[in-house]
């Protein structure tokens, strides 16, 4: 195993977020890993799971105690299966997690700008069979990705897909917002299409904070965005020590 003598000199999530994203888009993860340990914690269960090399590269959140990954992930063999979970890694070894991708479900991803011009606009537009082998085509996994970039266990950085505003089924590309101070607060944030070191303006705002959600009404000021990160990386952390696995997570 390696050791965790820990590098201390902070990350750079812009740096490591094309790694977390190509994970992202392999295949879901219910059949290529297994349950390393669960324990309690407020109510639910916090699941750690390892690949086949015994290495803890997935941390999963359920109402009850699974009793495999695939009960735990696959929809297929259990309807109620959670939702609720995430890649994660350490960065920099010191045993615990300070970069997640946090699964949201799959959505119609096109980056090119543009849609064809006669796809309907609106929430739930109705589709012809063009229009819908175009959705199933572009159909894509899509996580929030959350950073921990001075390694004191809060998120100091995240990224969210980038919604359309005239037609919220569209993700067309993605935006990221950063606290460079390490203090919670938001000071740097910009839209991308597929690189995230190609800005392509500010994030998507409107009068109530950044437009993270389905309804383009909706906004979320960057301070939420961020310290809502901290339960979770808080809920696993302590699930990693209780288990003892901090020697066994996925590094960079």
């Amino acid at each position: 195993m390696p050791s965790l003598a820990s590098d201390p000199t902070p990350g750079d999530f812009t740096r490591f977020y094309p790694v977390a994203h190509a994970e992202t888009q392999a295949a879901h993860p219910d059949r290529m890993v297994s349950i390393a340990c669960t324990r309690p914690l407020k109510g639910e269960y916090v699941s750690l799971l390892a690949d086949r090399t015994g290495t803890v590269v997935l941390a999963a959140f359920s109402r009850h105690a699974p009793s495999d990954a695939e009960f735990l992930l696959d929809r297929r063999r259990n309807p109620e299966a959670t939702r609720d979970w995430a890649y994660v890694w350490d960065r920099n070894a010191d045993g615990k997690v300070d970069y997640l991708a946090y699964y949201l479900g799959t959505d119609l991803v096109d980056t090119s700008g543009a849609l064809p011009p006669d796809f309907p606009r609106g929430k739930s537009p109705k589709l012809t069979a063009d229009q819908l082998d175009c959705v199933l085509h572009h159909m894509r996994q899509t996580f929030y990705h959350a950073a921990d970039d001075n390694f004191d266990g809060k998120a100091d950085a995240a990224v969210y897909p980038h919604r359309d505003a005239a037609t919220s089924l569209w993700v067309k590309g993605f935006f990221a917002v950063r606290s460079s101070r390490y203090d919670g607060r938001v000071e740097d944030d910009w839209a991308f299409a597929q690189r995230i070191d190609e800005r392509l303006g500010p994030a998507p705002r409107n009068a109530n904070g950044f437009r993270t959600r389905i309804d383009p009404a909706e906004g979320v000021q960057g301070e939420v965005l961020l310290g809502g990160w901290n339960e979770m990386f808080a809920a696993i952390n302590s699930t990693i020590q209780a288990c003892g696995l901090g020697n066994r997570l996925r590094r960079e």
